[in-house]
């Protein structure tokens, strides 16, 4: 059976990423993505830690691989 669901963009982490509200997240330890949405002026607002990958991620969020 083909899936129909969009899957969130995925992309490597990057000195050059500029990702705010990081410091109001618990510390993600043991995750290895970070999800993060496009604020309205372009920037990176981080959401939750991740570890794998879940059915319930909008399609529309970005996760920040970290490796």
């Amino acid at each position: 059976m083909e899936s129909r669901r969009k899957w969130p963009k995925i992309i490597a982490n990057d000195r050059d990423l500029v990702v705010t509200n990081l410091g109001h997240l618990a510390h993600g330890v043991g995750a290895k993505y970070l999800e993060v949405i496009t604020a309205h002026n372009g920037d990176l607002v981080a959401v939750a830690w991740r570890r794998k990958i879940l059915d319930s991620i909008p399609s529309d969020h970005i996760l920040i691989e970290m490796k």
